[in-house]
């Protein structure tokens, strides 16, 4: 039972697309995932192929658990006709026309039957009153298999209830009755969490009662004992093998000490179902005396796939269980809730390829989980971008997100701390813009730029400098140090636009060739552009904004910034007996700042005592920043390339919103 082809026009958000769903050779079916943001109809996607299943289902079986009968699940109304539309059509296809949904809802019912908007059901709306009256149609032909096949949905409303959910609907499981006509499964899963451990317990106690024992027996056709003196017992049959796959689910839950666990049930007294870790050598320990122990992505996680058994469970009569015969369809919304980075990168998608016959269909806003399911299925998966309903053929920038991942998952924990510590005023502030550069003096520069130019007052810019006190105790420098603070912004997604300021040293191209580029959600890096005095050159900084009769000035010490292309390739002025150890940074193409710091440091040959006659950036951009004389009529109008920058993302951030 999958589903073959699903149409949407005009509906909620949605304009136009449509999924043919991709089988791999041997029939099996690829994931199917739906990312986008919050209102762009990824959870009425689902809700549309449920109710599907639903009407379905209930046209099979006098009594179903989910709803009563004539009941919908998801309230039908015109209101979910796009905007400035005046008609719109759903229609699903199940198991190659063995079943048939389609939704039609008009505002204007006549004029879509006139106009023959949908030409494949002109005839049934014209004979039919309710849509001429009402504007709502559903149409369904043929059947499903429900008896072999698993069904489920897992609804964001295990947290929170929908707007567009029938508040009469029936979603809890509970014990029933059987009888003939109704049927005990429940496709809506918001608690199974309740069910869950008392299935796994009561398939323990069966696997005792009614699977074959068989006892293992060494060469001489003795009994082989265990540690405690039992002959070793194995188990044949389908309660077994339940337990094997859940062993192997807890299994994936990562923990270095241990190469796999197993499930153990506790003494009668207070009987609970723990977890045991088992060693390599074979040592086993006790992790968790109760799955309340788990944390809550693993506990959500293990009721999720345990309830995907339970399903199929009741599917079957026979005593064999093969997870490979698991066929059916499971729809996830928000697969991601409760899950840290990586349960949504390296554990969700490997249970899900555990169920290689099931037809996954997800909604996500995670990267991280994009990135994990297209990694594992090796790009056959089929990832569509809503509310365009573009199938993203380049998923997308997977070295991002794998940054981003190694940022919070590799990086050290102290780098951890201070990205939060960073990042405090930034989340709980109101700017309008935070700035970060890539060193101490940038900000100076740049708020007294936005002082001259009279720019931003209406605005509140704030700027921190990598290792100034605004960075807190985060104390390294430069454009790669930016890059790992850039990697961690993905992580925290600051609610306020962020930009990464580069000097032109930086070795990224793109940077390079472009004004901007957003990196991720609210977070945007930036190279300075180079100002219309100054050839286009890498070795440039902020400071060559200024003229180089102005880098120059002296102040009242006589000290001054120096530029490397008063050196010749030895360290020595080309207009006198000054000298630079800096060699690197000096020669006649060399733009770089000579600021006396390390072997930047200037001194007359004549001198014995080699006094340096440089000025660091920071006494030269606190000269400026406090209008000290001969340092105060400075020109900064080069400065409005990076603040006219700022005013693009600013915008760019809002029009996101």
């Amino acid at each position: 039972m999958y589903i073959k082809k699903l149409n949407i026009e005009n509906y909620g958000p949605i304009d136009k697309f449509e999924i043919k769903p991709s089988f791999n050779e041997d029939g099996s079916p690829v994931p199917i995932v739906l990312m986008g943001k919050n209102g762009s109809g990824k959870t009425l996607i689902l809700a549309q192929i449920l109710q599907a299943l639903l009407n379905n289902k209930s046209e099979q079986y006098n009594n179903i658990l989910e709803k009563e009968t004539n009941q919908l699940y998801k309230v039908i109304s015109t209101s979910y006709i796009k905007n400035n539309k005046q008609e719109g059509i759903i229609s699903i296809d199940f198991d190659d026309n063995n079943f048939n949904y389609a939704e039609i809802l008009s505002k204007k019912p006549q004029s879509t039957i006139d106009n023959d908007t949908f030409h494949e059901f002109t005839n049934k709306l014209r004979n039919d009153s309710d849509f001429k009256k009402n504007g709502m149609y559903e149409a369904k032909s043929g059947k499903l298999n429900y008896d072999e096949n698993v069904c489920l949905y897992f609804p964001v409303d295990r947290y929170y209830v929908p707007g567009w959910k029938n508040n009469e609907i029936k979603s809890e499981l509970r014990l029933e009755e059987k009888y003939v006509g109704k049927n005990l499964r429940n496709v809506i899963c918001n608690t199974v969490q309740n069910n869950f451990e008392s299935y796994i317990l009561n398939t323990i106690i069966d696997k005792e009662i009614y699977d074959h024992k068989h006892f293992l027996k060494d060469n001489n056709n003795s009994f082989i004992l265990d540690s405690n003196g039992e002959p070793r017992v194995i188990y044949i049959g389908k309660n077994n093998s339940i337990i094997d796959f859940i062993n192997s689910i807890i299994s994936e839950f990562k923990d270095k000490e241990y190469s796999r666990k197993r499930l153990y049930v506790s003494q009668k007294e207070n009987r609970k179902i723990g977890i045991i870790g088992i060693k390599s050598n074979g040592d086993e320990d006790e992790i968790i005396d109760s799955f309340n122990k788990l944390s809550t992505g693993e506990y959500s996680l293990l009721s999720l796939f345990v309830a995907i058994l339970m399903d199929y469970d009741k599917t079957i009569n026979s005593k064999a269980f093969n997870f490979q015969d698991i066929k059916g369809i499971v729809l996830i919304d928000e697969a991601e809730l409760n899950l840290h980075i990586d349960l949504q990168i390296n554990v969700l998608p490997k249970l899900m390829k555990k169920f290689k016959n099931i037809q996954f269909v997800i909604t996500t806003q995670s990267p991280f989980l994009i990135y994990g399911i297209n990694d594992l299925y090796n790009n056959k998966c089929d990832i569509y971008d809503m509310p365009s309903g573009t199938k993203i053929e380049n998923v997308i920038d997977l070295s991002e997100v794998k940054a981003s991942y190694d940022a919070v998952i590799n990086h050290s924990e102290e780098l951890l701390k201070t990205v939060k510590e960073t990042t405090n005023d930034i989340i709980e502030s109101s700017n309008d813009l935070v700035v970060i550069t890539e060193g101490k003096t940038d900000p100076i520069y740049i708020y007294k730029s936005m002082e001259k130019l009279d720019r931003f007052k209406d605005k509140k810019i704030k700027i921190i400098g990598l290792k100034t006190a605004e960075a807190n105790k985060y104390q390294d420098e430069g454009w790669t140090a930016l890059n790992k603070l850039g990697e961690a912004l993905t992580v925290v997604s600051p609610p306020v636009p962020v930009v990464l300021i580069y000097d032109r040293d930086v070795i990224i191209d793109e940077l390079l060739k472009n004004e901007y580029i957003k990196y991720s959600e609210n977070v945007y890096k930036m190279s300075i552009p180079i100002p219309s005095h100054r050839n286009d050159s890498k070795d440039l900084c902020i400071e060559h904004y200024f003229k180089d009769r102005e880098i120059k000035r002296k102040d009242i010490q006589g000290r001054r910034l120096y530029l490397g292309n008063e050196f010749n390739s030895n360290g020595i002025s080309i207009k006198g007996n000054l000298m630079c150890k800096a060699i690197d940074k000096c020669g006649s193409d060399s733009l770089k700042i000579l600021d006396g710091s390390g072997k930047t440091q200037v001194y007359d040959q004549k001198d014995e005592t080699r006094k340096n006659l440089a000025l660091s950036k920071k006494c030269f951009a606190e000269n400026i920043k406090n209008d000290i004389e001969n340092f105060n009529d400075f020109n900064f109008k080069e400065f409005n390339k990076i603040l006219d920058i700022f005013d693009k993302i600013i915008n760019d951030s809002r029009s996101i919103d």
